[in-house]
Formats: structure tokens, sequence, C-alpha cells
């Protein structure tokens, strides 16, 4: 989260799924780059952003996320400083894992049996 007044977004609209790519740096290994993608809720004076992959099993680095979101605001023409970010935060949910096995008696829903 962001503290900024003069940032471009509108804050009535968030942004939802922006899969615009955040660079062009081709993938290493001759792998193809997973795709993450931005989530930006804006209000008057703060602006909470997200870089968020949620198409890997395996798990994109934090570090790798946030690479991505630096680059991608600062091609926004948005400056992140130490002065204006008010909490940064990072987690992971596992995806994909075993399926149900029928009949057993208390199914996981969402997060919980990697559906999210």
């Amino acid at each position: 989260e962001l503290k900024m007044t003069d940032h471009h977004w509108d804050p009535d609209k968030a942004v939802f799924m922006d899969l615009t790519q955040s660079d062009d740096e081709e993938a290493q290994d001759g792998l193809q780059r997973v795709p993450s993608f931005l989530y930006v809720l804006p209000s008057k004076d703060k602006v909470f952003v997200e870089e968020t992959c949620l198409i890997s099993k395996v798990q994109v680095p934090f570090d790798e996320l946030k690479r991505r979101l630096y680059k991608r605001l600062e091609k926004l023409g948005v400056e992140v400083t130490e002065g204006n970010i008010i909490e940064e935060e990072a987690s992971w949910i596992p995806l994909g894992g075993t399926l149900p096995k029928i009949p057993q008696p208390v199914l996981g829903f969402g997060a919980a049996a990697g559906l999210v």
C-alpha cells in the first residue's frame, strides 16, 4: 500500500487483473515466462497495489513479483520510495494438489482444496 495523493487512478474504480506485461525481459533457459497481473485499489490519498500469479504450480519468488510490480509502476509513472510505502505484504497459496477421494466425509473448498 502506498501513500499517494497525485496518482492517476480514479478513486472510484478498481483495476482488476491488468495482464499487461510488466517488462520485455525474456524468460531464462527458453522457458515460457509465468504471467502475473496487477490489482489496484485506489483511494484519494492511498493506493493498494498487488502483483499476483495464479496459474503456476511452482511458486513465483516474491522478489520476482516485487521486481515486476516496481517495473510496472515505473512504466505507469508511479514512483515508489521508502517514504510512501505504508505496508508491504507477501503470501502464497499453494495451488493444485490431489483430487478428493469419493466418498471422503469432509471436502476442502477454496484455498483449503488448492482451488482459488
